[in-house]
């Protein structure tokens, strides 16, 4: 038995787990990230002592899909087995970006709140030579957040930043096969699918060291930076003045990390794997 993001109702889990001998496998899909805990901190320690503490010390194994995710579990006390077996990735066809001369296209495609850092890249993008590039700024909001951008953005007078909103699942691989950059100024990130989904579509990758993802240098497909304003500006500048070609080699190599490490048929062979560990 596995459970996934929805912790509230894993006490129930853990009963039938108990009740029938059934193998009790925990994926707290980022829940637990010391990030997410600084968030509604009262409700988040309640629930943590009242039951979560309980249900993951008693689990068969935990299922973590980044490193990150698992030293912070280590840091709570969890002596449960923890494995990291990272979120898949589908791989769509879209690589090849035709030069038109028009405008070169940088994307943030998110949640809108303020964990993601957007502040930081919209004063960073405002503080550098942007000419010929546009900023896509895309994803869902939750009450007034959306307003708070939108006024940023008016108050730095950004006039090549343009305010998409919440995005189709079928919209949004069309963005990213029609942008040359992608941004997560993250604070704070379990995995970040979209940055793996950017990856995938051949798109080179700003993201902070809150995330996941320092294959990112190792692989020269992207920066990997601290979240704080003047590194995300100077990774952005770089991006910036790379030429079409530079910026599509790297989107070549992150590509090729995405189609060796996370590829769902590569991520479900491991999970069987698992499953069949932890039920022998």
């Amino acid at each position: 038995m596995t459970t996934g993001p929805g912790f509230p109702a894993t006490g129930q889990h853990f009963s039938i787990s108990g009740k029938y001998d059934i193998p009790l496998i925990v994926t707290p899909h980022g829940l637990l990230k010391s990030g997410a805990m600084r968030q509604n901190t009262i409700k988040k320690r309640l629930a943590w002592n009242l039951y979560q503490k309980t249900i993951l010390k008693e689990a068969d194994l935990v299922h973590v899909t980044s490193e990150d995710e698992k030293e912070d579990l280590l840091r709570l006390g969890i002596k449960t087995e923890i494995t990291v077996i990272p979120n898949g990735v589908n791989i769509p066809d879209c690589l090849s970006r035709e030069d038109s001369g028009g405008l070169r296209k940088a994307l943030f495609l998110s949640r809108m709140e303020p964990i993601k850092g957007l502040p930081m890249l919209l004063k960073a993008w405002n503080s550098l030579n942007t000419s010929g590039w546009e900023l896509i700024l895309a994803g869902p909001s939750k009450g007034s957040y959306i307003d708070s951008i939108r006024n940023l953005i008016s108050k730095l007078q950004l006039e090549n930043v343009k305010l998409n909103g919440e995005i189709a699942e079928n919209d949004k691989w069309d963005l990213y096969c029609d942008s040359d950059l992608f941004i997560l100024p993250s604070h704070s990130e379990n995995f970040a699918l979209v940055v793996a989904e950017a990856l995938a579509t051949g798109l080179p990758v700003i993201t902070t060291t809150s995330t996941p993802w320092e294959e990112l240098r190792s692989h020269r497909c992207g920066w990997w930076v601290a979240p704080e304003l003047d590194h995300i500006r100077t990774a952005l500048e770089e991006a910036l003045n790379l030429s079409r070609m530079e910026l599509k080699h790297m989107g070549k190599r992150g590509r090729d990390l995405i189609e060796r490490n996370y590829t769902w048929e590569n991520v479900s062979a491991r999970m069987e794997t698992l499953y069949r560990k932890v039920c022998s």
